[in-house]
């Protein structure tokens, strides 16, 4: 039977984990989303007041990215500044197969949640820790968000932007859901070592290593004695073929020349022009001549409908993108026929569909997404799973420790 409705349901391939999420906001607890989605048992812990990611809201107040990252858990809220809090967490990790947290050193003593002291109630246990710059150094207790760990500290920020302006606001998320694969894989890993000592272990990453590693080809530049940053904001884009160029109809596209030997032939005669190789007859004199180059790029594009330029370009064989918007992906056919936007069961008008995790395996199905629960919905029912009588129960939440769904803690 399922935990979440208590129907039949398919075998997953970790429905027999146990995970406790004590992490926060997003890169921590979507990767606890990830094995949700595989049918593992993830026990979302909350403040009485609820996560701080579950009360962030923009000039649109419904919870979209609580749906996204807390569907397929159980939530119980517990204040784990004060003792009994601590001891329901230390009941859970024991029983636990994985720990997920992202506090800082320093919020990990204060609520005896270090690594030796979890392993020593559970020498099985996996422990994972993602922090925005490391447990080491000057900045372990720094607070750290994707906008600060892992766009500006990684010199994307910096890179991305156009000569002269500003640095440049990265979208939210975007490093945490990169750094929550990065978590995943290292709880598998643990996990897999395990099978083979039958001991967890502690793993670990940071939204800054995760930052580093996707701006890995300009820093390793960098050490190289190139500086990328510095030559786009002297130089600009050199390319003319790596612009975003617009249609007829005012619908953006970009191409991905990676061989302009070859393919500024290919790419002329598909924008139906081979007479620019008159003028331009090899990939060098094209981005010394850059400027002239996109123009004449930009002026042919601009004469061919989307659909003109699709057929053209698949048919000599150049890779091409179009910019889409939000309304485009939601409705992208692409994406629903890999499952990578896919349907919800929820009554809900806001939850129809959501965005899958990313990665699949042959044979092994995910759980449907159903709706994120309320803070500590599922209080009760984890406290009995773990032999606490009713009356107990009750004084705990009367004492501030424990929260449930109009508790006076959470009014």
């Amino acid at each position: 039977m399922s935990r979440l409705t208590g129907e039949p349901h398919m075998t997953y391939a970790l429905e027999h984990l146990k995970v406790v999420d004590a992490a926060s906001y997003l890169a921590g607890p979507a990767a606890a989303t990830v094995m949700a989605d595989y049918g593992a048992d993830v026990i979302k812990i909350e403040p009485l007041a609820g996560d701080g990611y579950r009360l962030l809201v923009g000039p649109n107040p419904v919870p979209y990215h609580w749906q996204l990252t807390s569907r397929n858990k159980r939530s119980i809220a517990l204040d784990l500044r004060m003792q009994q809090g601590q001891e329901i967490l230390h009941q859970l990790v024991k029983n636990a197969d994985v720990l997920l947290t992202n506090f800082r050193p320093d919020q990990l003593r204060d609520f005896n949640m270090t690594w030796e002291q979890m392993s020593g109630l559970n020498e099985r246990l996996v422990m994972a820790h993602i922090t925005g710059y490391g447990v080491e150094g000057p900045d372990a207790n720094m607070r750290a968000f994707d906008a600060t760990a892992w766009w500006a500290r990684s010199g994307m920020m910096d890179l991305i932007r156009e000569p002269g302006q500003e640095p440049l606001q990265g979208a939210g998320g975007f490093g945490d859901h990169a750094s929550a694969m990065s978590l995943f894989g290292a709880i598998m890993m643990a996990l897999y070592q395990r099978e083979r000592s039958g001991r967890g272990n502690f793993v670990a990453t940071s939204l800054a290593a995760n930052g580093i590693w996707s701006n890995g080809m300009q820093i390793q530049g960098k050490f190289a004695g190139f500086d990328a940053n510095e030559w786009r904001q002297k130089n600009g884009n050199p390319n003319p073929l790596g612009s975003a160029y617009r249609t007829r109809e005012g619908r953006y596209v970009t191409f991905s020349i990676t061989n302009p030997r070859k393919e500024w032939p290919l790419f002329a005669a598909a924008a139906g022009h081979p007479e620019w190789l008159d003028t331009w007859a090899t990939s060098r004199e094209v981005f010394r001549n850059q400027p002239e180059v996109k123009a004449c790029v930009t002026e042919a594009i601009g004469a061919m409908t989307l659909a003109e330029l699709r057929s053209a370009m698949e048919k000599g064989g150049i890779a091409y993108g179009m910019v889409q918007n939000l309304d485009d992906v939601a409705a992208d056919e692409q994406l629903k026929a890999n499952e990578i936007i896919v349907p919800t069961e929820s009554d809900n008008p806001d939850y129809q569909w959501t965005v899958n995790s990313p990665i699949t395996v042959a044979g092994e199905p995910k759980q449907p997404p159903r709706e994120a629960p309320d803070t500590g919905s599922h209080s009760r029912e984890i406290l009995r799973g773990l032999g606490y009588p009713e009356h107990q129960i009750d004084e705990l939440i009367d004492a501030g420790a424990v929260g449930e769904p109009g508790s006076k803690t959470q009014a």
